[in-house]
């Protein structure tokens, strides 16, 4: 998993996977990532690369739906 963390040798695993940058597991676990994420920052937008967003909809769909 390292491998696909920013370049942040300061931080641990946990660390680095708590930054607002990405979201990793489940459909369920990634739409609770970002509900958490708008209540500790306030973000109410996100960016998804666009080879992503099909693969990202029903992230987006869990997240409408809770």
């Amino acid at each position: 998993m390292r491998e696909v963390l920013p370049k942040t040798p300061h931080l641990d695993e946990d660390q680095a996977l708590a930054l607002p940058l990405f979201t990793v597991g489940t459909i369920r676990q990634m739409a609770a990532q970002l509900r958490e994420q708008r209540e500790r920052y306030g973000f109410s937008y996100l960016t998804v690369p666009e080879p992503n967003m099909k693969a990202f909809a029903p992230v987006l769909q869990e997240r409408a739906g809770s």
